[in-house]
């Protein structure tokens, strides 16, 4: 039916539309890494054969040509462009608009260089698009190399809705900002039992992470906090100092935090909300990474609140608030 727009190979994401006579489809091909693109296919018959478009890709990081079809590697970090800030630009869907704009949305990553490392995985971008005479579907510019900012449309605004950056747990039922990997989280969350306290319990696998965790030590006989962090899973704990743990009353409610600047990350505690104490080193979170995991994964950072209970499985803890504010307008390299 389409054998794919170049060599570019990991052909994957066929969407299929049509538009005027035509049959089109839509293909992400070189992988999700730095060597991704769309590539676009046409045909009268919905069964095909598909005609590759002859400027394929229609949208990329790097427009440069080469047979990768043998190579499995997703990432291909030797592709990464210099000249674009949005890297690893594919996986397209468009759309037609009734005042006849047409715009396209995109998946792309921006890494921390050198490293090269997207700690926010898979964003979501947009470019404006137009059918040229001949049928084809091509960027305003005429280039395929993907842009950082492109005109707003003509259409009126329409404000999305925002999610709460402080939330309370005052609500009957969880706000739709939280995640949880494969499981509902309202199959383990209460706020009706006890209204303005969240319990939360997560048993997350993740071999990448950093934890700031209040525990109780059987060994020391107290409540302490320290840091576990995981790196591919190797496994490491940081306490306040080499020699000392943090302890923190029995019983008594302690507020924590976690400050990212850039690539730094710090966590803090406190007891009353208002002087906070730095605990643990700074942390660099472009280790939290699609390129630094070894386990080929993509779906980016995620900051939230969890408890485990690894040997009992019936622990609980209650959360009172979760506030997360965001600056919108750091720009980070």
């Amino acid at each position: 039916m389409y054998y794919g727009g170049k060599h570019r190979g990991c052909i994957e994401a066929p969407h299929l539309t049509k538009h005027g006579d035509y049959y089109y489809i839509m293909c992400a091909e070189g992988g999700t890494g730095y060597y991704h693109s769309v590539t676009m296919g046409r045909s009268k018959n919905v069964w095909g054969p598909y005609e590759p478009d002859p400027c394929n890709p229609i949208l990329t990081s790097n427009p440069a040509i080469v047979n990768e079809r043998a190579d499995w590697d997703h990432l291909k970090p030797r592709y990464y462009n210099s000249d674009v800030k949005l890297q690893k630009a594919g996986h397209a869907s468009y759309v037609d608009l009734p005042n006849g704009e047409t715009w396209m949305v995109f998946h792309t990553s921006r890494p921390f260089t050198p490293e090269l490392r997207c700690t926010l995985g898979r964003e979501t971008s947009i470019q404006r698009m137009r059918w040229t005479e001949d049928g084809w579907l091509r960027t305003v510019s005429g280039s395929n190399l993907v842009e950082e900012f492109v005109e707003p449309s003509a259409l009126p605004e329409c404000p999305a809705r925002q999610l709460p950056a402080y939330d309370d747990f005052d609500t009957a039922k969880l706000n739709m900002g939280y995640y949880a990997p494969r499981i509902d989280p309202e199959s383990f969350v209460d706020l009706v039992s006890r209204p303005g306290w969240a319990g939360l319990i997560l048993y997350y696998d993740n071999m990448n992470f950093l934890y700031l965790y209040k525990y109780y030590s059987e060994t020391l006989d107290h409540s302490a906090i320290s840091i576990l962090e995981l790196q591919n899973g190797v496994k490491r704990e940081y306490h306040d100092t080499d020699s000392t743990r943090t302890f923190v009353e029995d019983g008594k409610d302690i507020y924590m935090r976690v400050s990212i600047r850039g690539r730094d990350v710090q966590f803090s505690w406190s007891v009353d909300g208002e002087e906070y104490a730095h605990i643990g080193p700074v942390f660099d979170i472009s280790r939290l990474s699609d390129e630094y995991s070894e386990y080929g994964e993509f779906t980016g950072t995620f900051v939230g609140i969890t408890c485990g209970d690894r040997m009992m499985h019936k622990h609980t803890a209650d959360f009172d608030f979760f506030d997360y504010q965001a600056e919108e307008h750091a720009n980070v390299e």
